[in-house]
């Protein structure tokens, strides 16, 4: 599956790269470049845990999106590019048409409701995943026989072949269900993770860290090119460059996935969500004020090659201050456990250094080993001096 979903991305970009410009294949690399590694990753779980449901719908996810992908370079190279050039163009449109849903479906509603084991919560969940199958049917049947028009690559090419006229109403009611059904859908497959994490500990937790963080780095990104182009709407980038950003963000999910399943360097999870609490909103802070300092100098001296050096400068000296302001409210908002023994381990020390008396120490020491490790029980064993000769 994994080699499959090499060969129909490799196709893809050969096709739609035929007859355009080199961009029309690098916007399409660029698109299909978290395919690969989705596949990979679920090919490297099949291999170390097969019975995981989760490799086989990560290879199942990688391998429906690359063969729509095929089916739809293919559609337009027979169709468009060159017509006539290849056979069957409009039945590979058709085909990209209906192996999407079923892909899409595993991604977002299928990962979540069974992550990280393979199974539901519980029984209770079971109703949402045949739910779900069921409203993928009924959206790919009114799909595969509804009369409306065929794209490839939002190009229109032609009638669906297959499209039962007599039936089109019926047929447009279902796949409208389908469709606002599975949506409301999915909300519930992620309930089932804040479920799952409500009820988690120990290894099963921090797997569940790294699924979410990855969904929201994936969110944010996304919310972040919205408020870009409504904040600055001549910001435009090519449309090749924001698919290479969800590319590499969907290839971070990808590998967040597999290393929470495969258990490799779990515990990590946790320091990588500090960094971020603390360099994103660091970064925002730096930015605005390089872009306050800029405007300010500006105004007064105008704009110049001294302007820059001055905000540059200005932004370098606020660095490591505000770091170590941020991280400190970071861990106080958010680690005040590991707050709390940072600071008992600091009166401690700073006691240590004053303190002669050997019971007050002992007493004071098992008590901030309690506070900082809270272990079952703390004893602490002295040598006894030995006698002078």
């Amino acid at each position: 599956m994994c080699a499959l979903t090499v060969l129909f991305v490799g196709l893809d970009v050969f096709l739609h790269g035929l007859g355009e410009t080199q961009l029309g294949a690098l916007d399409r690399l660029a698109e299909t470049l978290g395919l690969v590694p989705f596949s990979a990753v679920g090919a490297v779980i099949v291999s170390r845990r097969a019975g995981n449901a989760i490799g086989w719908i990560f290879c199942a996810v990688g391998i429906g999106n690359a063969a729509a992908g095929f089916a739809d370079g293919y559609a337009l190279h027979a169709l468009i590019t060159e017509p006539g050039s290849l056979p069957g163009g409009i039945v590979m449109a058709w085909l990209a048409t209906l192996i999407n849903a079923p892909s899409l479906a595993l991604l977002f509603l299928f990962i979540p409701l069974v992550f990280p084991d393979g199974q539901q919560p519980s029984r209770r969940w079971v109703p949402v995943a045949w739910l779900g199958v069921l409203l993928v049917g009924m959206y790919v049947f009114s799909a595969a026989l509804g009369t409306g028009v065929l794209e490839a690559s939002e190009i229109a090419v032609g009638d669906n072949p297959f499209g039962i006229e007599s039936a089109q109403g019926f047929l447009d009611a279902t796949g409208a269900l389908s469709f606002i059904g599975f949506l409301l859908l999915v909300p519930v497959g992620v309930a089932s993770l804040v479920v799952r994490f409500r009820g988690a500990g120990g290894e099963e937790r921090q797997q569940l860290k790294w699924f979410l963080y990855a969904m929201c780095a994936l969110v944010g990104v996304f919310a972040a090119s919205i408020l870009l182009v409504a904040v600055v709407p001549s910001a435009t980038l090519p449309e090749w460059a924001i698919d290479l950003v969800f590319g590499v963000i969907t290839l971070g999910l990808s590998v967040a996935l597999g290393v929470a399943v495969l258990k490799y360097r779990l515990y990590e999870i946790d320091r990588i969500i500090n960094r971020t609490l603390v360099y994103g909103p660091l970064a925002a802070v730096l930015a605005l004020s390089y872009f306050a300092v800029v405007a300010g100098v500006s105004s007064f001296a105008g704009e110049s090659e001294l302007t820059v050096a001055a905000a540059t400068l200005a932004v370098a000296a606020l660095f490591q201050p505000l770091r170590r302001r941020v991280q400190a409210f970071i861990d106080r908002r958010f680690y005040q456990r590991k707050y709390d023994a940072a600071r008992t381990l600091e009166v401690f020390s700073t006691h240590l250094r004053d303190e002669i008396d050997i019971e007050s120490l002992t007493a004071e020491l098992l008590s901030v080993v309690q506070l900082t490790m809270q272990p079952a029980h703390a004893s602490l064993w002295l040598r006894a001096p030995e006698a002078k000769r």
